[in-house]
């Protein structure tokens, strides 16, 4: 499992590190790159931590690790990157690489902190089929036939799917929780005109029964939300193309041109707005937009929170942005 978790977290550092050379550019008043970049460099600490240690890893962990592997030893080069700020356009433009640099050097030092501390560090060869393969499988005679009216959520393990349809109800219609195996099947719920919500197991889990379960799913679907909380990484690009294609072709075979579609929905933006400046977080929708334009269009990308904690309390779900969409999209 080692492997797994290191390359998605290589694939976090990467887009960290596209990130940080976007924002130290715009960043010119002196003391504003040093700032923005501690606090992303922060925040990936917390996201590779959450990969090795799951959902209960805690942001003050977070903080302690940054700093016993090399967050105070980038010190220096952060004022350098200071110094730069003071040089007009030449020295702006030669931030980033060097921003750039300094995150990926210190995602990387963190990566081999956690790698030592797995207690199983061999390369795992997952032997379940891939979901890609279970569409593929697919009788011709259900891929004839229309989608039904049914909405379904798919996406990671702990991404919010649960809480995000459990919103869309306005009640608990499912339990919710980011530990592996909270939701083992697919389970449905009514929601508006005719349409019904449809909760899956966590998509890149490597457990065939619950990849049969979702890719059975999405053949009847008509509307299918991917859902993320920030950046995807490679293999859940890889879905989201073959998400794509797949419905393309499935349209054709059952004589339905554009009834089936793709949305994405970024959720918990209330973590991102108590842990990043708002530049960073309009950097960050931008890289993702970016990353799923090839197959989701920005018209079909919507961000929310369904679940915002403020002060150890839920706060009231902020989802106005999805509900638009999906009703955009089952009424076109």
């Amino acid at each position: 499992m080692s492997s797994y978790k290191k390359t998605k977290a290589q694939s976090w550092v990467n887009g960290y590190a596209v990130t940080g050379a976007g924002i130290v550019i715009a960043a010119v008043i002196p003391g504003s790159t040093s700032v923005a970049l501690m606090s992303l460099e922060a925040t990936m600490c917390f996201h590779i931590g959450k990969i090795y240690r799951g959902s209960d890893y805690e942001w003050k962990e977070a903080v302690a690790v940054a700093g016993a592997v090399g967050l105070a030893a980038v010190a220096g080069k952060l004022i350098a990157l200071e110094a730069l700020t003071l040089l007009p356009f030449a020295g702006w433009a030669a931030k980033a690489p060097i921003a750039g640099g300094i995150i990926k050097a210190l995602g990387e030092a963190i990566i081999s902190y956690y790698e030592k501390m797995e207690p199983y560090s061999s390369v795992v060869t997952f032997k379940s089929p891939t979901i890609v393969e279970l569409l593929t499988a697919s009788p011709q005679a259900i891929l004839a036939k229309r989608p039904q009216k049914v909405i379904t959520f798919v996406g990671k393990t702990g991404e919010g799917k649960s809480s995000t349809i459990n919103a869309l109800v306005d009640y608990q219609a499912f339990n919710v929780g980011a530990e592996h195996g909270t939701t083992t099947t697919v389970d449905s719920v009514d929601y508006t005109n005719g349409y019904s919500l449809q909760d899956t197991p966590g998509l890149l889990d490597d457990d065939a029964e619950y990849l049969q379960l979702i890719a059975d799913a999405l053949k009847e679907s008509e509307l299918v939300i991917y859902t993320t909380r920030g950046q995807l990484y490679e293999p859940e690009l890889e879905v989201v193309r073959q998400i794509c294609n797949f419905q393309q072709q499935w349209n054709q075979d059952s004589g339905t041109p554009g009834l089936r579609k793709l949305l994405l929905y970024v959720n918990m933006q209330d973590i991102k707005e108590q842990t990043m400046p708002s530049s960073m977080r309009a950097e960050e929708a931008t890289l993702i937009k970016s990353q799923v334009a090839e197959w989701i269009p920005e018209s079909k990308v919507a961000f929310g929170a369904a679940a915002p904690v403020l002060k150890n309390q839920i706060q009231p779900a902020r989802i106005e942005k999805l509900q638009e969409l999906i009703l955009q999209n089952i009424n076109s």
